[in-house]
């Protein structure tokens, strides 16, 4: 359950049968968030309406499908009243929904054909929601053909030891970002050495593409070496990690476009520090870059950003309010980035419908920095050996064309927010040791993968620049 911010509830789940009770600390209304399968769109995290709290059970689909409709609705008379042009099959999808929903609100006795119909409200809703985000996308692209250079870039992130030689050569020139992350160590290196990253900062700043470096410090897996964390009081592990800190920040031979500082600051932590700790290795880690650059634009990324983790923990904070207690501690930050993991569970996010994801890129927005959203999404064939694999981290959310209409619709109206900066596709190649396994623009044999061809496609289409042009 989620609260009007958006900030989940811890939540005790029991299930008896067909009975779902949500157990709580607290007796609010709330909105309830569920994966829900619909043969047309796959399994989509929805919400229902905000709902008080009863002893008399609600019907889920039919909730479901009112949340649904609910926010279709809205979002379609907020742009219908600044101007956006509505074609009839958003209209007729929407009111064919209402119909739908109506007809079963008015069935009683019989819950088989009432979730029928409300699974048809839901479709429909889905369906009209698509269009609307494809429309409203499809119109800002014609305004923006009219600027000079399109807002916001499309971007890679690559890794020295994860893609090949002649990588650049092989990037589309749609992708105008480049996110170098080296796995640099605090070690000395003789001045005529220079790492595999650093050359590959460099190789792209000459082909004039803007060029992220980082993170320096990954707060939510890797966390910092061994020797720190065994450290046991935290004033020591402080002075460790500032020292550590120094030495990664040295290797940086080049100046970058965006230093990339920390990722995973999602108030998960781990378990060598709390939360209040980590946010005060974040603060000495901004006030450390501060010490050796101050022209460097320097952004922090956040997992998790619809906060799931909090429905099953206590503790912890929402990504949002982290970046504004961090804001209110006077540090330099000049930009924030989310990470979106989509179909991967429990490291990830489950696929949210668009209007969510407009929701949540608007929501950081209010910040008035660029935002960067850091996205990937599994789009290889999933091997056999990992299909009856309990540990499997993928979902299979989608069938195949249902994966791309989704991607081509939020990846639409993500670059279409002013305020979204760049979208950054989070990996060159498929891993097998990841734990985010077949999300690569490239498959394992380095052969190009659909994804690839669909993100340029997107880009295409919002940018002003003519097909096989820069961007």
């Amino acid at each position: 359950m989620i609260r009007f911010d958006s900030m989940p509830w811890p939540c005790r789940v029991e299930i008896d049968r067909s009975l779902v009770t949500l157990h709580r600390l607290v007796n609010h209304s709330g909105q309830v968030c569920i994966a829900y399968p619909l043969a047309e769109h796959g399994e989509l995290t929805l919400r229902t309406g905000t709902l008080p709290e009863r002893t008399e059970p609600y019907s889920l689909p039919l909730e479901l499908a009112r949340g649904t409709l609910d926010r279709l609705r809205n979002q379609l008379c907020n742009w219908r009243d600044g101007g956006l042009q509505i074609t009839r099959d958003v209209d007729d999808a929407t009111n064919q929904a209402i119909d739908a929903l109506g007809e079963a609100v008015l069935i009683a006795d019989d819950f088989d054909r009432q979730t029928e119909l409300a699974q048809t409200a839901m479709a429909l809703s889905l369906r009209g929601m698509f269009a609307l985000c494809h429309q409203f996308s499809g119109q800002v692209a014609a305004m923006r053909r009219e600027d000079v250079e399109a807002i916001t870039k499309l971007g890679i992130r690559v890794a020295p030891d994860h893609v090949p030689a002649d990588w650049l050569s092989q990037l589309d020139q749609e992708f105008r970002y480049v996110c170098v992350t080296d796995r640099l160590k605090p070690r000395e290196m003789p001045a005529v050495e220079r790492s595999a990253g650093a050359l590959m900062h460099s190789n792209a700043a000459k082909q004039n593409l803007k060029t992220i470096v980082g993170p320096i410090w990954d707060a939510g897996i890797s966390g910092l070496p061994d020797h720190i964390n065994d450290m046991s009081h935290f004033e020591t592990k402080r002075t460790a990690a500032k020292q550590h800190f120094v030495q990664l920040l040295n290797q940086i031979e080049e100046q970058p476009d965006w230093l990339y500082v920390a990722s995973g600051l999602n108030g998960i932590g781990h378990k060598f520090l709390s939360y209040p700790q980590q946010m005060q290795l974040v603060i000495d880690l901004l006030h450390t870059v501060d010490e050796f650059n101050r022209q460097v634009p320097v952004l922090l990324s956040f997992d998790h950003p619809w906060s799931e983790r909090l429905a099953w923990s206590v503790g912890g904070a929402q990504g949002l309010q982290i970046a504004d207690i961090l804001l209110r501690h006077d540090v330099r930050l000049n930009g924030l980035a989310l990470e979106i993991n989509l179909d991967y569970w429990p490291l990830g996010s489950l696929p949210r419908d668009p209007l969510q994801w407009l929701e949540l890129i608007d929501s950081w927005s209010q910040f008035g920095l660029p935002l960067f959203l850091f996205i990937r999404i599994p789009t290889g064939r999933l091997p056999t050996e990992m299909e009856s694999d309990k540990n499997n981290p993928i979902r299979n959310s989608f069938s195949g064309p249902q994966k791309w209409t989704y991607v081509d619709a939020v990846m639409s109206l993500a670059l279409s927010r002013p305020f979204v900066h760049a979208v950054i596709w989070n990996d060159w190649q498929d891993e097998p040791d990841s734990p985010f396994p077949l999300a690569g623009l490239f498959d394992a044999q380095g052969q190009r993968k659909p994804i690839s061809s669909l993100l340029t496609k997107v880009y295409r289409r919002l940018a002003k620049t003519p097909a096989g042009s820069a961007g």
